[in-house]
């Protein structure tokens, strides 16, 4: 009896190393060309009692990620294509966006698959007295 739940044992661990081994970590699974949906994507900003949210649906863009750590923006809002080229960073779930003229930006990861990845980020502060936040809500396929 004790043999057999040994072998039933032993064939678990194999299992599980087997699976955990076989899935990507999000260093490999960022890498290459995300296309935006514009459509799913926006930004939210409320300031005091005044709040406005913004489609996306007439920005076309790209994220091209490359194992180097460089990220490749490509952009086209209202017929004006503009490219920037910048850093980025992976760590516990956040992706650390660097562009030369615009600093450092962190998005959280919210899915990450072989074909959807969507980010987030948000934040608030107080200006002036009255409470100011700001939402991204960005979604890509390959």
């Amino acid at each position: 009896m004790k043999s057999r739940f040994s072998l039933v044992l032993m064939a678990f661990v194999a299992a599980t190393m087997l699976f955990s081994s076989c899935k990507k970590d999000d260093s490999e699974l960022i890498l290459g060309t995300w296309n935006l949906n514009g459509e799913k994507s926006y930004m939210s900003w409320t300031y005091g009692q005044s709040s406005e949210t913004e489609n996306m649906s007439d920005v076309k863009g790209t994220f091209t990620f490359k194992s180097d750590g460089t990220v490749v923006i490509a952009s086209e809002d209202e017929g004006e294509p503009e490219e920037v080229t910048g850093s980025y960073t992976l760590a516990e779930g956040k992706l650390t966006i660097t562009e030369p003229s615009e600093g450092s930006q962190i998005f959280n990861i919210e899915k990450l698959t072989k074909s959807d990845l969507i980010l987030g980020q948000s934040e608030s502060q107080v200006i002036d007295g009255q409470e100011y936040s700001m939402a991204i809500h960005m979604e890509f396929t390959r």
